[in-house]
């Protein structure tokens, strides 16, 4: 069976965002972009994703891979530097006004946010206007359920799906899965309660109607109504799944490569309310994506259970035609064991994460057999690692050495860990490594010390502040 590969763009702001430029880079070298059949994103992951899916139907063929990720670079790195939140919130006195009456409940932040996404990268670019290898992940407030943007529909298992996503901005759909807590309200997704069908829910929700009447579920029947208009409130997918793999288990696809911005393990800095808050949400955050991190390791194996009990079945036949009838029944019982899957099953997973320093460590030279990766392709030390692990994940703008670090780190690590976990997909041992990262890197190690102090600087940069520019 040919391979299905799944690509996961985690949340993380701005940071996330950068980094995942980087991961899209390698595999696009690697001839490993061109093979994705789904690209699922989350919060900051998103704006890169979708921005990238929408060029791809535009000057593309709507493939991935058919538009070049060096220009995708070159088109984001305006919006990661502008200083976008304070652009969209606070830009005048009238904006901050605005901002401040938002609080009490005078109108709403998330809808000019949207708004400057919209102007500042999507221009008017509709949610039809995607490919339908794009997943857009957010929560849905009122179920508490994951809500997904599709092409073609947009919705949860639980409340249902409308297909009306030429009405639907792309904008919107980024705005929602990156509507992170403290930084804007959930958004405001408007549609008919008639519009949202339980027969409109496939299998890329994994969890269908059992029966294709359009019954929608018990929550539906309990709290939704049989028509009118509705608000849905859509907040930051990352408080549901905040590296995106769900999507792709309902993908069912065979080689899973998620990119995680993760932070590494921190105390807080301040007791403030606003610190305590976001830490709370960071803790969040973390849990969960060490949770569907831990679930990927777990729902993988080198070949599907299904295969596997069969042919452990067969096994089992062949000893009992040789008389060994009780090895034979051993075997049988042990094919049960659990099966069914729950859920389905990943061959392969290639973990791409910042805060990891392994292949900084040269880790792998150990491993049987060693994987022997040249220092100059080893990325950022341990110790810079670490400070570019904790650089903030807002939206605020970042210094163009930092897009490049955020960027170059990203790639050497793509490369690592597809040689570790998915040999069989790169199509050449032998491609060459770009000049402009492996410079990026080597100038950062040989300069430690005011790289370091550079990185303190940008995790020190508060939320609420920001910076007036770049």
């Amino acid at each position: 069976m040919a391979n299905s590969i799944g690509i996961a763009l985690s949340g993380g702001g701005f940071r996330a965002a950068a980094f995942h430029l980087g991961v899209l880079k390698r595999l696009h070298e690697l001839g490993i972009l061109h093979q994705a059949s789904r690209i699922s994103t989350v919060s900051g992951g998103s704006i890169t994703g979708g921005l990238y899916a929408v060029r791809c139907c535009q000057k593309g063929d709507g493939s991935p891979g058919s538009y070049p990720i060096d220009a995708l670079i070159e088109e984001m790195k305006p919006l990661l530097t502008i200083g976008f939140r304070r652009k969209a919130l606070t830009a005048d006195w009238k904006s901050s006004l605005r901002t401040a009456a938002s609080y009490v409940g005078i109108g709403k932040r998330v809808h000019r946010v949207s708004a400057a996404l919209d102007k500042t990268l999507f221009d008017g670019a509709m949610l039809c206007d995607l490919p339908p290898w794009l997943i857009i992940n957010a929560t849905n407030v009122l179920t508490g359920k994951a809500w997904r943007f599709y092409h073609d529909r947009a919705g949860d298992f639980l409340i249902g799906a409308t297909d009306k996503t030429e009405s639907i901005l792309l904008a919107d759909a980024v705005t929602a899965s990156a509507a992170f807590p403290l930084f804007v309200e959930p958004l405001p997704f408007q549609t008919r309660w008639q519009d949202l069908r339980g027969d409109l829910l496939d299998e890329r929700w994994q969890k269908p109607p059992q029966d294709g009447t359009g019954f929608y579920s018990r929550w539906r029947s309990d709290f939704g109504e049989s028509s009118g208009a509705v608000n849905v409130p859509l907040a930051d997918g990352g408080l549901y799944d905040n590296e995106g793999i769900e999507g792709l288990r309902s993908a069912r696809v065979s080689h899973l490569i998620f990119s995680s911005t993760a932070p590494p393990d921190s105390a807080p800095t301040s007791t403030g309310k606003v610190r305590t808050y976001k830490r709370l949400i960071d803790i969040m955050h973390s849990r969960l994506g060490m949770l569907t991190r831990k679930l990927a390791h777990e729902t993988t194996h080198g070949t599907h259970p299904n295969t596997a009990r069969i042919r452990l079945l067969e096994i089992a036949n062949e000893l009992a035609n040789d008389g060994k009838n009780e090895i034979a029944e051993e075997l049988r019982q042990l094919s049960a064991v659990g099966w069914p899957p729950r859920g389905p099953q990943f061959e392969a997973y290639a973990p791409i994460i910042m805060n990891k320093q392994d292949l900084a460590k040269d880790v792998y030279a150990s491993f049987d057999p060693p994987i022997h990766i040249a220092p100059e392709n080893r990325g950022l030390n341990p110790r810079l690692v670490d400070a570019l692990s904790r650089t903030r994940t807002d939206l605020d703008s970042f210094e163009p050495y930092l897009i490049n670090l955020l960027i170059s780190q990203a790639y050497f690590l793509t490369d690592a860990h597809i040689r570790l976990s998915m040999p069989e997909l790169r199509k050449d041992e032998n491609v060459p490594f770009c000049d402009w990262a492996t410079e990026r890197i080597r100038e950062a190690n040989a300069n430690e010390a005011s790289t370091l102090k550079k990185l303190e600087r940008e995790a020190a940069v508060q939320m609420i502040h920001g910076r007036t520019s770049s």
